[in-house]
């Protein structure tokens, strides 16, 4: 299983193509770091067992953490008689603290019609946002020329649909984020353009306001010429965004870009984290400490069959704790036998959660990795 979560998760990270915005201090160095940083281990307690998904169900990219215990994820089941075909893709979250149990997030609950679910999804601690592509059950019954287009779907976080809001940007949703204000944060590009855009939304899909250009750590300095372009063609992946202190992180994989942070205002921040030779960033892993847990990998060399990944692919290996504030490396987690670092949710009061999904009877397990002794 652990196997078939890596490559859902790899895969859909490699077709990604959106540029994120520019930000000062672009192109962090690779450093030699001098002693090698500690490394914990993780132990393992008895699996819980948290509720029963659709049979042929897979865990799919990307996890999220709510600071009231649950893990929100993207599933997806495959068709019976190819085994690759999602017939359903749904939303749900796990409580992983006293009784584990899982909720649904189901897009069919909205009334739209010809629904596509894609992995852009998000969590705070009041309300997830899903985007999807779909039509009205007007626009199917009386416009046949009408192709699908896009809405954000928003749930509480016990699952019942709250409304949708139809997203009218002429560019395809690629991530999203939730302020605490309720403004979302929708990031995307057009392939004509090949420029970033970066726009916040109201909760009714109307257009706040265009990030771009970006602001500096000083609110008023705007990037301007080569320090902008610069920027702006460095950057060419589709960027993972986590809730921090009231603010959002957006991390790039496969590169050693720093972190970005951004807030409601658009004044954008960077950390550049201290990255040993030859290690890029992979994916954030959401934690409610205080410090930033990343999955950090390599691209595979010709001839190289590590973990199963083709040469010239990106391969997520290890686990790195850094400073938020100097983008110091602290120490390594080893996330123990039988576990890769992709497969680990989040981190919850010290606990390393992961989850598993056994396709064959829907069974949905939770494991806790605290560090060894």
């Amino acid at each position: 299983m652990a196997a078939q979560r890596l490559s859902l998760v790899f895969w859909a990270l490699v077709a990604s193509c959106v540029a994120p915005p520019a930000v000062p201090s672009l192109g962090a160095q690779s450093l030699e770091i001098s002693p090698e940083p500690p490394t914990i281990h993780l132990d393992y307690g008895k699996p819980q067992p948290a509720g029963l998904l659709l049979l042929g169900t897979a865990i799919a990219f990307p996890f999220l953490c709510g600071s009231l215990g649950t893990v929100l994820f993207l599933a997806n089941t495959l068709s019976q008689t190819t085994g690759v075909i999602p017939l359903v893709s749904a939303v749900y979250s796990v409580k992983t603290g006293g009784r584990p149990n899982s909720i649904r997030y189901d897009p069919n609950a909205s009334g739209l019609r010809q629904i596509h679910t894609s992995s852009q999804i998000f969590a705070s601690d009041s309300r997830v946002v899903l985007s999807v592509t779909a039509l009205t059950a007007d626009e199917e019954l009386n416009d046949k020329n009408r192709k699908p287009h896009q809405f954000l779907l928003f749930f509480d976080t016990k699952g019942a649909f709250l409304h949708s809001a139809a997203v009218d940007l002429p560019f395809p949703v690629a991530a999203i984020g939730l302020f605490e204000s309720g403004e979302v944060l929708v990031v995307g590009s057009t392939m004509i353009e090949r420029r970033q855009h970066w726009i916040v939304l109201d909760e009714d899909g109307s257009v706040r306001r265009d990030l771009m250009p970006a602001r500096d750590d000083s609110g008023d300095k705007k990037l301007e010429g080569k320090e902008l372009s610069e920027a702006w063609t460095s950057m060419t992946g589709v960027p993972q965004v986590l809730q921090y202190r009231g603010h959002l992180l957006l991390l790039e994989m496969n590169t050693s870009h720093p972190i970005v942070e951004i807030n409601e205002r658009g004044v954008m921040k960077s950390t550049e984290l201290k990255l040993a030779k030859g290690e890029t960033l992979g994916e954030f892993i959401p934690s409610d400490g205080r410090t930033w847990k990343v999955i950090l990998g390599h691209t595979a060399k010709e001839g190289s069959t590590e973990n199963g990944t083709p040469a010239g692919m990106f391969d997520m290996d290890k686990i790195a704790e850094f400073d938020p504030n100097t983008g110091e490396l602290l120490r390594y987690v080893d996330p123990g036998k039988d576990h890769y670092p992709i497969s680990l949710a989040c981190e919850q009061d010290g606990a390393f959660i992961a989850l598993k999904t056994n396709p064959k009877d829907g069974s949905l397990t939770i494991e806790r990795g605290t560090p060894a002794q």
